[in-house]
C-alpha cells in the first residue's frame, strides 16, 4: 500500500555530492557510464529498507567532510551548534568569578576550581593527586 514505509528516503548531503560527481562526470563521453552508476547507487540508498546503516553512511562521511575541511565544514554538516547570547555568556564568567577560585597545579599546570570563602583548604589535583594547601 504506502511503498516509501520503512524506507531510508532522504536526499542527505552525501547523496547530493554523490549526484554533483555524477552530473560532472555526465559531461564527458567516456566517464557517463560512471554517472550513470553513481546516479543508480544514490536511487539504491534512496529506497534502502536498511535506515540505520544509511545513517550510519552518512554519519561516517559527515565526520569525513569535517576531519578533511576544518571547522569550516561545520556550519554545512548538519550539527547546529547552540551559543548562549554574548550578555549571558559574560553574566556566567562574572558569577564564575564571584563564586569560585582558580587554582593552578604546579606538579602538572591543571586548572583547579574551588569555591570561594571556605578559608584555608587542602586541594588535590585530580589529575596527578598532588596535595597543596591555599586559601579560597
Amino acid at each position: 500500500m504506502n511503498f516509501m514505509n520503512g524506507r531510508y528516503g532522504k536526499f542527505d548531503m552525501l547523496d547530493q555530492i554523490i549526484i554533483l560527481v555524477a552530473a560532472i562526470l555526465c559531461m564527458f563521453r567516456y566517464t557517463r557510464p560512471v554517472s550513470i552508476l553513481l546516479v543508480l547507487f544514490v536511487l539504491y540508498r534512496f529506497f534502502s529498507k536498511d535506515v540505520y546503516k544509511r545513517q550510519q553512511e552518512e554519519l561516517k562521511f559527515q565526520d569525513f567532510i569535517r576531519n578533511a575541511l576544518g571547522k569550516s565544514a561545520q556550519k554545512y554538516s548538519g550539527y547546529n551548534v547552540y551559543k548562549k547570547p554574548l550578555g549571558q555568556r559574560m553574566s556566567d564568567w562574572f558569577n564564575e568569578k564571584k563564586n569560585y577560585k582558580i587554582f593552578t597545579c604546579k606538579n602538572c599546570g591543571q586548572k583547579l576550581r574551588v569555591p570561594r570563602g571556605k578559608g584555608k583548604i587542602t586541594i588535590t589535583c585530580r589529575k596527578c593527586g598532588i596535595q597543596f594547601k591555599a586559601k579560597s
